[in-house]
């Protein structure tokens, strides 16, 4: 089973300060059988927290449906 994948279209905001990141971004969602998944404009926000040198997302908040 292929895994649903997904198309960063652009971002939105983006903020670093720290040991933290915050970023916004608007992407595409594709079903299984790389079909587009609706709505096609998604947007989520990313929390990342640097651990031991590279940063890890911490948080996802979606502003739109993640899953049908």
């Amino acid at each position: 089973m292929a895994p649903i994948t997904s198309k960063q279209n652009g971002w939105q905001y983006f903020r670093r300060e720290n040991n933290l990141a915050y970023i916004e971004m608007n992407y595409i969602r594709f079903l299984k059988d790389s079909t587009i998944m609706e709505p096609i404009d998604r947007k989520s926000a990313y929390i990342l927290k640097k651990v031991n040198g590279s940063f890890k997302i911490t948080a996802l908040i979606p502003f739109t449906p993640i899953a049908k």
